[in-house]
């Protein structure tokens, strides 16, 4: 059965599959009736005539798979402690990229070592069926070496050898085969076990590394060694062109053969030396290793290993690779802004983890005197750190600093208040030496008086925004432009769409003006993404699709008289010029070339009006989408009837948005005094208050925020399974946060209060969904709501047993009575066995569960 199969019913056959699962991982039942795989031949041409042509493709049985699943979440928690660095496939915070970005770096090193006494070789090596010659045997004796207990390795060695293979022949399951060595790349559990398996190869190149066997390459002469890379089944090596390391590597490469039956691929496999290279030691290279000699690696990991002058020529084949792959879909090139923030993307990698082998190259490379984001492009730069150090340009502009401690942010000078461009402050009347921890209270909170002493109001107001952890970290670096404090590469592009837009609006005013007028037209959405893409010269006709080479006339195909361009298709094709005749619209034919910039589009708008405006865009609409039906094979349809059908479809439009927006009148008339929809109110309260369990408390937190005083209230209320008050509170706090961060600082206070009161709670309900959520989920970020979640779950390890929920309003409205009567007070209210006044009614009322 497929695995949709167990997902549609799981009600039916889920306790089944539970029970068998967990009688695999707690009480080692047997795996052989599960454990048989079916394996079909995928050919991997259109006509296959050997058993070469096909690929094995593995189906592995569903039950198994949750089992080996669940054996593969376990395992790749620990393995990053036992695999070595310079393994980065399939591990949490290894990427590919990285081997890729290390491989250039050496080799184009390498390339460029035409002098010194000191020569270097590079090696590629390819293992012959690495997967399948893997021996069970040689894994468990890894896995003992590395300390793995002897259950868990059971464990792993029974999935090994249960297996059991057929045959799916034109339809039918044929033949029974059992292994006795081998991967399935079908297993969740074959990449982590490869993982291990390789490990045993890297130990072996270390050993002789540690003996001075093997002497890796360095960038620098205070650079680390890198003497070999490892992805899967790809691996690169990097040594010194000296005979007693040929002899080294083949004495590696032959004790690895007998333990774990890997065998190397001479054929396939290839060494390449500096220029600085004797022929001598080629010519020993090549007699000891069996491998082939070329003047540089063409690629590793499917990229280009070296860079030429000519990058274009360099990447063409993977530009026509992809392009078979996604050859239906339009080939459209990215935009600077696109390339930009794909390359921070990467930098911002090598800023987050400087403790990286690919950082730590770079740094002795190109700054080893200042950081990251002072480095300068340097002396004879690789292709690949031109692009980091480019996209570097952009990352530059986000970083701010996190308040942890205060200690290491300057107050005056260090990129640290939200909100502004350089997230400096707008002025600053203190010394330089000041550091922002000056201005944080021993209570973790800031000190107004102070700020408004060395502060503008405009920084003052930013600053209390900042909300301030109770066990507070080191500060640091994050990007101010995602929730999260990381980069993504969304953030990234949307950074350099609005700086380039702030340059150009610096420029000219105008069109920024118009593009915000063009936006707020009364139009469907595809029509105005239509419009959008003329301005952007993003059509596909003729002249653009040769230019891209999908084509190779650029002439009309619908009137055959002239070159296709974005003016001519919409306005100068005989079609066109027919459908602009029946409109009310006089059209200038002889400027129509100006659409290539979008000029004779504005020229339109400031002829018109913005109704008009709206159905020239919707005619233009019409005629490229009657244009393209024709393209496609269709039929066209009359010039009056595509000009009538723009008319008609944006009157339809006109009509149907004012139905919607009276519908939304009519659905909001009925509001409560807090403007929630009453039929939203009889779905909240069909979820009352609920009491916790005989025995224990359940505490319900909320806040409330005053933004002109910069005040939150926070309320919190304790009560037993009978319903009864057992302590409240009203609390006010200085600050103006975002609403989750608020959240979590109620929280907090109320934790810290019940803690002090002693009281053992069971239960937290708050009404804050995403502050429930972060507290129950393991998630990590940089941003300032984590480290506030993270004060909030220190304190809740002091209740043991306890429940974090999230709740509707409706069942959270005494302790926000609390929160809203917290702002009238200047200091802290408590009730202790009391209902309080303010919330008497609500508190009866919860009664009724």
């Amino acid at each position: 059965m497929s695995a949709m199969f167990y997902h549609k019913y799981c009600s039916i056959v889920g306790d089944v599959v539970t029970k068998v699962v967990l009688g695999v991982l707690n009480d080692g039942d047997c795996l052989e009736s599960i454990n048989h795989s079916l394996i079909t031949l995928i050919p991997k041409i259109n006509v296959p005539q050997g058993m070469g042509d096909f690929r094995p493709i593995i189906l592995c049985n569903v039950i198994y798979k949750i089992v080996s699943k669940a054996l593969a979440v376990r395992f790749k928690d620990v393995l990053p402690a036992v695999i070595s660095e310079t393994q980065s496939a399939f591990l949490s915070n290894r990427f590919i990229t990285d081997n890729i970005l290390v491989a250039f770096e050496l080799v184009h090193h390498l390339k460029h070592k035409t002098r010194g006494n000191k020569s270097y070789s590079a090696l590629k090596l390819d293992m012959s069926k690495a997967f399948d010659r893997v021996e069970w045997f040689y894994i468990l004796k890894v896995m003992h070496k590395m300390g793995f207990h002897d259950r868990w390795i059971a464990m792993i060695m029974s999935c090994l050898s249960s297996t059991s293979f057929s045959f799916m022949l034109n339809g039918e399951e044929v033949g029974y085969v059992k292994p006795t060595r081998g991967l399935r790349q079908g297993d969740p559990l074959s990449p982590y076990l490869f993982l291990i398996y390789s490990e045993g190869l890297s130990r072996l190149l270390q050993h002789e590394e540690s003996t001075q066997n093997l002497k890796g390459l360095r960038l620098t002469r205070h650079a680390p060694s890198v003497s070999y890379l490892l992805f899967a089944d790809d691996s690169l090596l990097f040594c010194e062109a000296t005979n007693s390391t040929a002899v080294a590597i083949k004495r590696v490469l032959d004790i690895y053969h007998n333990a774990s039956g890997q065998l190397l691929n001479t054929t396939k496999s290839v060494m390449s030396f500096s220029p600085n290279t004797t022929q001598a030691a080629k010519d020993f290279f090549h007699h000891t290793l069996g491998m082939p000699i070329s003047e540089c690696h063409e690629r590793y990991l499917g990229l280009p290993a070296f860079s030429e002058r000519d990058k274009k020529e360099m990447f063409s084949d993977v530009k026509e690779r992809i392009w078979k792959k996604l050859h239906a879909w339009n080939d459209k090139l990215f935009s600077v802004g696109g390339k930009e923030a794909l390359l921070a993307k990467q930098a911002w990698r090598i800023f987050e983890m400087p403790n990286s082998l690919l950082s730590r190259l770079l740094k002795h490379r190109y700054f080893s005197n200042n950081n990251f984001l002072e480095a300068r492009l340097g002396h004879s730069p690789s292709l690949t750190w031109q692009g980091i150090h480019w996209g570097r340009e952009l990352l530059v502009e986000g970083p701010r600093y996190k308040i942890g401690n205060g200690f290491n942010v300057f107050a005056g000078f260090d990129k640290w208040i939200p909100g502004y461009t350089d997230f400096k402050p707008v002025s600053f009347n203190g010394a330089d030496s000041l550091t922002v921890s000056n201005f944080i209270t021993n209570q973790r909170e800031w000190n107004i008086p102070l700020l408004n002493q060395y502060f503008q109001s405009i920084d003052v107001d930013r600053i209390v925004t900042i909300p301030l952890s109770f066990f507070p970290s080191n500060d640091r670096l994050i990007w101010h432009h995602t929730i999260t404090g990381c980069y993504t590469v969304n953030s990234g592009f949307h950074l350099a769409e609005n700086l380039a837009e702030n340059q150009e609006t610096n420029g000219s005013n105008s069109r920024s003006t118009w593009w915000r007028t063009f936006w707020s037209l009364n139009l469907p959405c595809k029509v105005k993404i239509f419009a959008w893409r003329v301005m952007q010269n993003a059509l596909p006709v003729a002249t653009s699709l040769v230019r891209r080479k999908v084509i190779d006339s650029v002439t009309c195909s619908l009137c055959n008289n002239a070159w296709e361009s974005i003016g001519h298709a919409l306005f100068n094709c005989t079609k066109a010029r027919k459908v602009w005749r029946e409109t009310k619209f006089t059209i200038d034919h002889t400027h129509t070339h100006n659409m290539y910039n979008g000029d004779y589009l504005i020229h339109l708008s400031s002829l018109h009006s913005k109704q008009d405006f709206e159905l020239i865009v919707c005619t233009m609409w019409a005629i490229w989408h009657d244009r393209n039906k024709v393209i496609q094979g269709g039929l066209s349809k009359p010039s009056q009837v595509i000009a009538y059908f723009a008319s008609a479809h944006l009157e339809q439009y006109y009509r149907a948005k004012t139905k919607n927006q009276q519908q939304y009148i009519n659905c909001n008339v009925h509001t409560s005094n807090d403007s929630t929809p009453v039929h939203f109110q009889r779905q909240i309260s069909d979820v009352p208050w609920s009491p916790p369990s005989i025995s224990g408390l359940k505490i319900n937190v909320d806040v409330v925020v005053n933004q002109e005083r910069k005040v939150l209230g926070v309320g919190a209320i304790v009560r037993d399974h009978q319903g009864s008050v057992v302590a409240a509170l009203s609390k006010p706090v200085q600050g103006c946060f975002r609403s989750d961060e608020m959240e979590a600082k109620a929280l907090f206070h109320s934790l810290n209060w019940a803690l002090q009161l002693q009281l053992q709670l069971t239960n937290v309900d708050t009404d804050a969904l995403r502050v429930s959520s972060a507290i129950n989920s393991l998630s990590k970020n940089l941003s300032s709501f984590n480290d506030l979640i993270m004060d909030v779950s220190c304190l809740l390890s002091f209740f043991s047993g306890v429940t974090i929920s999230h709740v509707k309003r409706n069942a959270n409205q005494a302790a926000h009575g609390l929160a809203k009567y917290a702002l009238e007070l200047d200091e802290d209210v408590c009730w202790m066995g009391e209902v309080p006044n303010p919330i008497f009614s609500v508190v009866v009322n919860d009664l009724q569960f």
